[in-house]
């Protein structure tokens, strides 16, 4: 989900011809892995366990 907002916005950022929008998108990314993904990571391991554990093991986290 998170790649494919991270290339829509990268299509849009080259679509209006906006260097700076594509400048912006490494810190808009770094705040997305540090302080979304890994809330998110602490949550569905407390929920789901040893589960969640194994498909984290199986699955990689952005692509």
């Amino acid at each position: 989900m998170y790649v494919g907002f991270a290339v829509t916005y990268l299509a849009l950022a080259v679509g209006l011809d906006s260097p700076l929008a594509i400048v912006l998108l490494i810190p808009c990314l770094l705040v997305v892995d540090r302080f979304v993904i890994q809330r998110e990571e602490v949550y569905l391991a407390a929920r789901f366990g040893a589960d969640y554990e194994a498909y984290r093991r199986r699955v990689r986290r952005w692509l």
